[in-house]
């Protein structure tokens, strides 16, 4: 376990929004302070590589935010 690499941040006032809509990629990215951002939708083939700048937006089919981690 990794987990003392970032501090843990608090995504629970993303959860529920709609991407693109409700809020932004760029928001989220800021709010993580993270290099680059990947959004997961239910069809993604998810990589395993694991980057502790990246910050992972995992959506529903229509957008809506699900979860969102690091790594």
């Amino acid at each position: 376990k990794m987990s003392h690499q970032h501090p843990h941040i608090d995504f629970s006032a993303f959860i529920g929004k709609v991407l693109g809509t409700d809020v932004t990629e760029d928001q989220i990215k800021a709010h993580a302070n993270a290099n680059s951002v990947r959004v997961l939708d239910p069809n993604s083939m998810m990589t395993m590589d694991l980057r502790h700048d990246r910050v992972n937006i995992h959506i529903e089919n229509d957008k809506k935010i699900i979860q969102i981690n690091m790594g």
